[in-house]
């Protein structure tokens, strides 16, 4: 993608930036997990949790061990 990698440029140029606009959630169905990252704009909610987050969200999903 174009915008990630001129980001990605820009920054190892030292620019901060403090809006970007790679955010695609708001093209698609919303569902439990889009709506915590919430309204598609240059803005960024990031989900609490580790790692990506989720982890409530995650933790009531029914896993299956796969073998």
């Amino acid at each position: 993608c174009f915008a990630a990698h001129q980001a990605g440029k820009m920054r190892m140029e030292g620019v901060r930036l403090s809006i970007g606009g790679l955010q695609t959630h708001g093209l698609f169905e919303a569902d439990q997990f889009t709506e915590r990252l919430g309204v598609a704009g240059p803005t960024f909610t990031a989900p609490g949790g580790a790692g990506l987050g989720f982890d409530d969200l995650l933790e009531k999903l029914p896993w299956k061990r796969l073998s």
